[in-house]
């Protein structure tokens, strides 16, 4: 058991969410919450279509990035509870793995954004996926160049 990662464990049932704050423990507890799946999904597809305008557009960069935190508090809005959000404010730099179940992987959890701190900028971050659907491990080829987002603290790159 590692008590020094975070897990944020998020699982969908209908229209309701199971959500837990926890260090890898073999019991925890976790809040149901009722989830405006619709509304969500659709800020699912605004986020792409910002990020999307913001590799293709000359904008700039402060006023891309409050955009995308603008949208990311409104995502913790809908998807923490209060508890949960406070305790990940209060806690220190650590990682942070989200465990969702398959319902829930197209949402930006790295991007919810607590305050004014962007969750991947606050924790080291990586992704746990339940699903249903047989796995299989394929080694995937790479070709450069790559393509990836990388997000910093402004000033610091």
């Amino acid at each position: 058991m590692n008590t020094d990662i975070l897990f944020l464990e998020v699982s969908r049932t209908r229209d309701k969410i199971k959500i837990g704050l926890h260090h890898d423990q073999s019991a925890w507890t976790y809040e149901e919450i009722t989830a405006p799946m619709q509304r969500i999904d659709q800020k699912c597809y605004e986020m792409i279509e910002t990020i999307n305008r913001i590799n293709h557009q000359k904008t700039s960069k402060e006023q891309s990035f409050e955009s995308v935190k603008s949208m990311g508090r409104l995502f913790s809005d809908l998807l923490l509870t209060p508890d949960i959000k406070h305790r990940l404010k209060i806690n220190q730099t650590q990682p942070l793995i989200f465990r969702l179940d398959e319902q829930l992987v197209h949402i930006p959890w790295e991007l919810l954004c607590i305050d004014d701190e962007l969750l991947c900028l606050k924790f080291i971050t990586g992704r746990e996926l339940k699903t249903r659907q047989p796995t299989q491990r394929n080694v995937r080829t790479s070709q450069k160049p790559f393509q990836m987002w990388i997000i910093t603290h402004s000033g610091t790159d």
